[in-house]
């Protein structure tokens, strides 16, 4: 991999992480009743248990 490969991906992984965080922040600030409507945090807690399942793959 090249230097720039390298970062491009390192900025590629920290907006990412960056955009997850507000996707968060927003689906939190939601009233209750909605979050229960669209399962959250429920969501939350299968998309972490699959990421570390796939984790553990590569």
């Amino acid at each position: 991999m090249t230097l720039y490969s390298t970062l491009a991906r390192v900025a590629a992984d920290w907006r990412d992480a960056r955009s997850e965080a507000r996707t968060r922040r927003i689906i939190a600030s939601l009233p209750s009743e909605v979050r229960k409507d669209i399962g959250w945090p429920d969501a939350l807690n299968v998309d972490l248990r699959q990421r570390v399942s796939s984790a553990g793959t590569h």
